[in-house]
């Protein structure tokens, strides 16, 4: 396994799932079929937008007040999260079944 990779638990079968860093990062993942990057550049708009509100949840020792629109942020965020890779959105839905 490479530095940058990673793994995931599956409760459902109790094993580990190897995730690599290239999963994360194919070119024209998102491109339905056509050689662009037009999805995948806006998603990086958005994941600039986001990445500040998840930083300040990750640095912070308390709880924090989020603005009604960060939340939905946030909210968008985990579905996208959920969406994004084949492999995991399995193991994330499961967990929200338990929620």
């Amino acid at each position: 396994m490479e530095k940058e990779d990673g793994k995931l638990y599956n409760k459902e079968n109790k094993s580990d799932q190897k995730v690599h860093r290239e999963d994360y990062s194919k070119k024209y993942y998102y491109s339905l079929g056509r050689v662009d990057d037009f999805l995948e550049n806006r998603i990086a708009v958005f994941e600039s937008v986001i990445a500040p509100i998840l930083k300040r949840i990750e640095e912070s020792n308390n709880s924090i007040k989020l603005l009604g629109k960060e939340m939905e942020l946030l909210k968008l965020f985990c579905v996208l999260a959920a969406c994004r890779q084949e492999n995991i959105s399995s193991l994330i839905k499961s967990d929200l079944e338990f929620a």
